[in-house]
């Protein structure tokens, strides 16, 4: 029905603050009207950031972690972890703003077997069996899974497209039974972990597409805080939770 489209990365009531300071600016104020699309999506809490702090509340749980050197390392361990199909969380950078998880608080997984979509909403979302799951994607690489155009992009995951024919083996766990599914894009000069995860997937030659869904339980919002993290992590059934670029936590 649309050639052009744009959709704020927060739709629902939430987005009502920016609405109403937009809403002052031009209507009251009498601003000229100039529509950005560059908006961060990444505006909240960042203590992960000081890795001190972090190694300081994991000595005090006194819980198992690994600590790398270097993000190529940690970035391995993550990708071997998620082809023995383990499902990891996110707890890295400024949070997002809105309903969903973009990367920074996101829980990951292989998408290619429909048992990853059973497997979370039982063991760590504790919800229905059909509910499904969203894919996320290096922008440049949309059009070869989803029937969209080379240049496409829905960075806030705020829109629906089709899963291509040939791909829908192979991304069973994001694939809707209507053969939709609700695609985030990352730019291809983003510098969060996840979208350094996915170039290091395409490097390698392994599909490039995750499950990406938020970090919470089931009538929680969305960790915010390290400690809020540890505790969700703690409280479901996943395998590994990943601090900034650092930190690797297990059970």
């Amino acid at each position: 029905l649309y050639k052009n489209i744009f959709v704020s990365q927060s739709p629902a009531d939430l987005g009502n603050s920016i609405g109403s300071a937009l809403y002052v600016y031009y209507n009251i104020l009498s601003k000229e009207r100039n529509i950005n699309k560059n908006i961060s999506l990444y505006t909240g809490t960042q203590d992960n950031k000081n890795n001190e702090k972090v190694r300081g509340i994991l000595e005090n749980y006194q819980l198992r972690f690994e600590e790398f050197d270097s993000n190529k390392k940690l970035i391995s361990k993550i990708i071997q972890n998620l082809l023995e199909e383990k499902v990891i969380s996110l707890c890295n950078a400024r949070s997002e703003f809105g309903e969903r998880a973009l990367g920074s608080r996101s829980i990951i997984a292989m998408p290619t077997s429909k048992k990853m979509k059973d497997l979370i909403n039982a063991k760590i979302k504790y919800r229905e069996s059909y509910r499904p799951f969203a894919p996320v994607c290096l922008q440049e690489e949309a059009s070869n899974y989803f029937q969209v155009k080379h240049d496409y992009q829905c960075p806030a995951m705020e829109k629906t497209v089709y899963v291509r024919p040939e791909s829908k083996q192979f991304l069973e766990a994001i694939t809707h039974d209507d053969d939709s599914a609700r695609l985030q894009t990352i730019n291809n000069d983003s510098k969060i972990l996840l979208a350094e995860i996915l170039r290091e997937m395409k490097k390698e030659n392994i599909t490039p597409v995750l499950v990406n869904t938020s970090f919470n339980l089931n009538g929680e919002p969305n960790v915010e805080t390290v400690n809020d993290a540890i505790r969700t992590y703690f409280s479901s059934g996943l395998d590994y939770l990943v601090i900034s670029d650092r930190f690797l936590i297990y059970k």
